[in-house]
């Protein structure tokens, strides 16, 4: 993306005051100080590519390279957790005293030694197993479980890898978060909905799931269930995907999409005792998902709470 800058003389290939007027039209969003990029343009990227544009703006203004981390380093990298990345980019630098604390135009965190580093389109990030501790640390479990699940499906990092960088950050409460994300990661988890899923179940005491499993019938492959509780024989599924199959390669209408999934879903229904689905917004509510759970008595016992869960 074109990037018009003012720099620090006021200097500009247009004028500064025109820059200024058409923001004020309307016509450019100011991403940085004096950094302007067409709206229409800005309007059309997803919350993460705006973030990877502040972080370069903020990168360029420090006149050195810097290394991103937590959300910032998430955004460049592709990797998904709970909630956006924000506006304000998140710097990592070596400790030389205190913590982390915000400074003007970013929130600085500090270490007593530099991880690993990778180069995203020009920015120096954490390593995706580095980002995944640092998001399991100061996100929480479900977000933590999200972005872990995600980088070892896209084989970004190795579990090897993740359990290495939570042992670099065995320390304070925060790491006990960590390991028990790396603990629980798993590369089948195959959407963030699947992997929110799991940490709710988790967090709430469900029994232990079974991902990806295979059914068949007497007419063959009815498809995947994206969890199975094997001792209450339930089938679980996120947000009613159709896992027969991938819909790009069944080329369906909505129409019989729709029929295919309900067939699916009968067939599947045939041949368990039990079968819940729930939405994004049931499980990231975690209390109307206990719910279902509590009705279909997968959850008899106390109410638990796990890793933060305030439902």
């Amino acid at each position: 993306m074109h990037v018009l800058r003012i720099d620090q003389e006021g200097l500009s290939d247009q004028h500064p005051e025109s820059l200024r007027r058409r923001q004020l039209t309307g016509e450019l969003v100011r991403v940085y100080q004096g950094a302007f990029v067409p709206a229409r343009a800005w309007e059309a990227m997803t919350a993460e590519q705006q973030h990877v544009v502040i972080m370069g703006e903020y990168n360029e203004h420090q006149k050195r390279d810097l290394v991103f981390s937590h959300v910032s380093a998430a955004a460049a990298l592709g990797i998904p957790h709970l909630g956006g990345p924000g506006t304000r980019p998140h710097e990592l630098r070596l400790r030389v005293k205190g913590g982390g604390h915000v400074r003007s135009g970013a929130q600085v965190h500090t270490t007593k030694s530099m991880p690993d580093v990778v180069q995203v389109n020009g920015l120096w990030v954490t390593s995706p197993a580095r980002t995944v501790i640092d998001l399991s640390s100061s996100q929480g479990f479900a977000s933590g479980l999200i972005a872990a699940d995600h980088v070892l499906r896209a084989e970004l990092a190795t579990l090897d890898e993740l359990q290495a960088e939570m042992e670099t950050a065995r320390k304070g409460w925060a790491w006990r978060t960590a390991d028990a994300v790396v603990a629980r990661a798993d590369g089948l988890s195959e959407s963030p909905g699947e992997s929110l899923s799991r940490a709710r179940l988790y967090q709430l005491g469900a029994p232990a799931s079974r991902l990806q499993v295979k059914f068949f019938d007497h007419e063959g492959f009815v498809g995947r269930a994206d969890g199975y509780m094997e001792e209450q024989d339930c089938i679980w599924e996120f947000d009613g995907r159709s896992k027969y199959g991938r819909a790009n390669d069944l080329q369906l209408s909505p129409e019989d999409q729709l029929w295919h999934e309900k067939t699916r879903e009968d067939r599947l229904r045939m041949m368990v005792k039990k079968f819940l689905r729930w939405t994004w917004i049931e499980a990231f509510k975690a209390l109307p998902l206990e719910t279902k759970l509590r009705k279909a008595e997968i959850l008899t016992g106390p109410k638990q709470r796990l890793f933060g869960l305030r439902a």
